[in-house]
């Protein structure tokens, strides 16, 4: 299975064994470009996306579910998906959510990087709470904020201690550090 993303808000799920490999596709972003998906590690259904609107948002692939028509009649072979509901919806970032990416080391831990020059450590409570939509630091662990141009990249570490992340940026710099201690 294979998640992707594009500039028309749609997030796709992609099972590229089957003759027909679009399994789901869905509106992420409320029609702005959606940028950055990824698959968290431990929960299998589970996904986050960044997009345009300055959010990363949570979704239970589980709870997305096809319109009820023939697959001939779809615009797609694999069926046309309803824009869902979040199961979370993280909002802080002051521009476009640029990449999101969940911890290899704790389930719950996501971070998301921007064109607000900062890098923002997430803690996902969607198992907790159902959702807490538009709350301004809901989830929000820290803010790392060194870079002075869009931070464009950012990657957790597999081999050092966990917690320790990389971020790089259009400022041409890249910063290693703890997100442990924002």
């Amino acid at each position: 299975m294979v998640v992707s993303c594009n500039g028309g808000s749609q997030v796709q799920v992609w099972d590229v064994r089957s003759p027909n490999p679009l399994q789901l596709k869905f509106t992420a972003h409320g029609g702005l470009e959606a940028l950055s998906v990824d698959w968290n590690k431990y929960k299998s259904t589970v996904i986050a996306s960044g997009g345009t609107d300055k959010s990363v948002r949570i979704w239970d692939l589980r709870s997305i579910t096809k319109i009820d028509q023939p697959i001939a009649q779809s615009p797609m072979a694999s069926g046309h998906i309803r824009g869902p509901t979040p199961l979370n919806e993280l909002i802080g970032h002051e521009f476009a959510v640029r990449r999101v990416q969940w911890s290899p080391h704790n389930p719950k831990e996501l971070m998301s990087t921007s064109y607000d020059m900062t890098a923002r450590i997430w803690n996902d409570e969607s198992d907790e709470r159902a959702r807490f939509l538009n709350s301004r630091v809901g989830g929000l662990k820290g803010v790392f904020g060194r870079h002075k141009e869009f931070v464009i990249g950012s990657d957790y570490s597999l081999w050092g201690e966990p917690g320790w992340v990389a971020t790089t940026g259009w400022d041409e710099m890249v910063y290693i550090w703890d997100s442990k201690r924002l």
